[in-house]
């Protein structure tokens, strides 16, 4: 896969400080600063003039300070001093979709912050962030991954509690995606990714029954209302015992990764099988300490 590094990809330019406005005028612009890159809640304006200026399709990183290495990104305004705006180069425009280079810069917001400078003060450092190398994947699989962490952003819009904790997994998922594992720590107080196995041992269509000891899903067992048990096929107990990894346990989140990409079912007390294994097309989200009081449906 060709990787590109994003000083080939982005040019940066610094925000400046503005006078701030309480309520919006007929002359006046969005004035964004790093609380904004997080959430809408208390929109700022201003009327200053010469401002650096932000498009939707421009990624926003706040530059300076505690919350260095926040990203934003769909934003348009006037942008404050302690923010830089990523503008994509024209070459890249078309082959790389804005919110696909904004949830991978999120993905290493925690590495930047750990290689910036100044003692009292952090500041990203422009080097390391230019050297960061990015998959340049085709438009449809940019797409995909998207659909995917969108997937999990509803999820976390659905969990009332949990919700602060919740919003790191869209930046581990990316990460697990591309295999960079060491990202994980982030998430280690709540949640396992769990892929299924997918080696030697991976069932064969001989080795699937209508009848046995372990129902081994497929991507129609996983809708978009949750489970669905219309069709069903089955492992032996043996081949269950072969297998390493993604069997599921009470409190699972199930996430489809192909095919219908984003379906996501819960396996609670309500689902009748005990034993139930994800194909290769899954994941599991796993809560550390599961919330028995959780719907996705």
């Amino acid at each position: 896969m060709k990787k590109v590094k994003l000083g080939e990809v982005l040019s940066l330019k610094k925000g400046k400080k503005a006078t701030v406005l309480a309520e919006q005028t007929t002359l006046s612009q969005r004035y964004i600063q790093i609380d904004d890159l997080r959430n809408n809640n208390n929109l700022k304006f201003t009327e200053s003039l010469n401002m650096t200026e932000a498009l939707p399709d421009d990624i926003l990183i706040a530059w300076d300070g505690a919350n260095a290495g926040t990203v934003g990104y769909g934003l348009s305004g006037a942008v404050g001093s302690t923010i830089t705006v990523l503008k994509k180069n024209e070459r890249y425009k078309e082959k790389i979709i804005s919110d696909y280079l904004g949830v991978f810069l999120e993905s290493k917001s925690q590495y930047l912050r750990e290689h910036s400078t100044g003692a009292t003060i952090p500041h990203l450092n422009k080097n390391i962030l230019l050297d960061l190398q990015l998959e340049l994947l085709g438009i449809e699989e940019q797409e995909n991954i998207i659909c995917i962490l969108n997937t999990i952003k509803r999820l976390i819009t659905k969990r009332k509690l949990q919700l602060d904790e919740l919003n790191l997994l869209v930046k581990s998922r990316f990460n697990e995606m591309f295999g960079e594992n060491k990202i994980f720590e982030s998430i280690d107080n709540l949640f396992d990714i769990i892929d299924g196995d997918r080696g030697k041992n991976y069932p064969k269509s001989d080795e699937l029954f209508s009848e046995e000891y372990c129902l081994f899903l497929n991507t129609k067992n996983v809708t978009k209302n949750g489970f669905s048990f219309d069709t069903k096929q089955f492992i032996t107990k043996t081949k269950d015992k072969l297998l390493r990894k993604g069997k599921l346990e009470r409190y699972d989140i199930v996430l489809t990764t192909r095919g219908t990409v984003g379906n996501v079912a819960y396996y609670d007390e309500l689902i009748k099988y005990k034993h139930l294994r994800i194909n290769s097309g899954m994941v599991i989200l796993r809560p550390k300490t599961p919330n028995h009081n959780l719907l996705v449906r």
